[in-house]
């Protein structure tokens, strides 16, 4: 992934940064998750798992597992656009990964996981989507079971380390 040259033209890049979101973020993060959802995620899914996911989505629920401990990150370019989340239960489950639309394969989605992993002394599991077990596969995460289907949410159970 190349970093973001400075809006002033000169050629020493700028790098993404990551930090941890709190409760003023919540808006950007529902809105980022669910445009990744249905651009790249929801074409997989049956109507019930895209309404599940919706729910699971929304800001209140966002704003309600944040309350809970969840950690939510952010990747943003140099001039403080999101162009990445992610949230994070227990410290080792990834529950939520979503990159902008239109900014896939650019390495921000595998920034963003390396970085989370390199912070968790324990093992992470991760409940992929089906298109994106690849994804996972490169970065360390190995199939732990099945496919499976709940509530029309399909997945693939992961586990790196």
């Amino acid at each position: 992934m190349s970093p973001a040259l400075p809006a002033d033209g000169s050629e020493a890049p700028r790098p993404l940064g990551i930090r941890r979101a709190g409760v003023h973020d919540v808006p950007e993060l529902h809105a980022l998750a669910w445009a990744s959802f249905e651009a790249e995620v929801a074409p997989h899914y049956s109507d019930e798992g895209v309404s599940e996911y919706r729910q699971f989505s929304s800001a209140e629920a966002i704003e309600e597992r944040m309350a809970k401990g969840h950690d939510f990150w952010l990747v943003e370019s140099p001039d403080g656009v999101a162009l990445a989340m992610a949230e994070v239960r227990d410290g080792i489950h990834l529950a939520m990964l979503f990159v902008q639309p239109g900014s896939c394969g650019q390495g921000t989605g595998s920034l963003l996981v390396d970085s989370l992993a390199a912070r968790s002394a324990l093992p992470m599991t991760v409940c992929a989507s089906v298109n994106a077990v690849g994804f996972y596969s490169k970065r360390g995460f190995e199939v732990a079971g099945p496919e499976q289907d709940e509530a029309g949410i399909r997945f693939v159970p992961m586990r790196k380390g």
